[in-house]
Formats: C-alpha cells, sequence, structure tokens
C-alpha cells in the first residue's frame, strides 16, 4: 500500500488541474490504482489537496 500511495503522491506532482474530480479521475484510471482497492481512501485526500495547491494554496507534499 506504500508504494501505491506515493505512486500516488507522484502522479499529483505533475496534475495542473485546480478540479479535485479532475485529478481524482485521471489517477483512478493509472494502472497503479486499483477499482475496489484501498488506494482511494489516499487518492481521495491527495486530489483535493493537489487542487488546492494548484489554486495557489501552500501544501508540502512531502510531508
Amino acid at each position: 500500500m506504500e508504494e501505491r500511495a506515493n505512486m500516488i503522491i507522484e502522479a499529483c506532482l505533475h496534475e495542473v488541474s485546480k478540479s479535485p474530480i479532475d485529478i481524482f479521475n485521471h489517477i483512478a484510471h493509472m494502472d497503479f490504482v486499483g477499482i475496489h482497492g484501498p488506494e482511494h481512501h489516499v487518492l481521495d485526500g491527495a486530489a483535493l489537496l493537489t487542487a488546492f495547491y494548484n489554486a495557489g494554496g501552500e501544501v508540502d507534499f512531502t510531508e
């Protein structure tokens, strides 16, 4: 699970959208995200934080 979480964070670093729904959908369709896997719990928050960051908010993704 930790490996997939890191892959989600890495994918978020390349997103430019300010829409958490678009970010979630884009990453959710990547090969390393299982349709019923626990990684969706990480992806929910990561998509929200990424959208916030892309809209000008300050987020430290390494934390």
